[in-house]
């Protein structure tokens, strides 16, 4: 739900690259609690299991819902230090290849690239 209402508010222009969806870090098999869920059984407790980063993204259309998809802890840092409070040349100044990963992010709809200055750069990226 929150995801959805993400995509529904009006939020100033940002000065660079920002998550589009809410990181999640949870312990559970998500799969099988859904399955559980729909098949009106008790879902399973969680196990001594690794962690798993699931972020949900607003899908492009309004009233389409909410995407929810399973990102690595490397993916997971990069999404939580994108909140549109530096642009991508400071990222990639402080982070060479940042501008890679955000192009690759915002390409399967990860990422909001915030104001113009991602355009220079994706050129910069694409032509290297």
């Amino acid at each position: 739900v929150r995801a959805s209402a993400l995509a529904n508010r009006s939020e100033p222009a940002t000065l660079g690259p920002k998550s589009r969806g809410v990181l999640v870090r949870v312990t559970h098999d998500v799969a099988a609690v859904f399955e559980a869920l729909r098949d009106g059984r008790e879902p399973p407790r969680a196990a001594n299991r690794t962690p798993t980063w699931i972020c949900a993204v607003p899908a492009p259309r309004a009233l389409a819902g909410t995407r929810t998809l399973r990102v690595t802890d490397d993916v997971a840092r990069i999404l939580a230090l994108l909140d549109g409070s530096r642009s991508i040349h400071e990222l990639e100044a402080r982070s060479p290849g940042f501008a890679a990963a955000i192009e690759q992010l915002a390409r399967v709809g990860l990422v909001d690239t915030g104001a113009p200055t991602m355009d220079s750069a994706r050129q910069k990226v694409s032509t290297s």
